[in-house]
């Protein structure tokens, strides 16, 4: 297996984690940005999703949810004017094309 899919394993699990216990860093996040509080359930779930696919014959359906999820959190650091947060999920987002593209030829 690729190296960058253990890498993007390794990143959703976190997120999937992060988003459903909900840190009080995180819940303040998700306020400061405008968001419901029960959006982050929204994106973990999102996340678990895309992993579950990524296991399954729907690999590429679980990289597009994944693609989904940053460009998402892409636009909202681009509306919120965090641009050094932009990092992250574009480099991120960049681990989702590199793996997608294998199954898109």
């Amino acid at each position: 297996m690729h190296i960058l899919f253990y890498i993007f394993v390794a990143i959703f699990s976190v997120g999937v984690l992060v988003n459903f216990i909900g840190p009080e860093k995180i819940k303040l996040a998700y306020a400061d940005w405008g968001l419901p509080a029960w959006f982050r359930f929204l994106t973990g779930s999102m996340e678990l999703l895309a992993l579950i696919l990524v296991f399954t014959n729907f690999i590429i359906i679980g990289y597009l949810v994944a693609g989904v999820v940053m460009a998402g959190a892409i636009f909202l650091m681009l509306r919120s004017r965090l641009y050094k947060d932009i990092v992250a999920p574009g480099l991120t987002l960049l681990i989702i094309a590199i793996l997608a593209k294998d199954f898109l030829y």
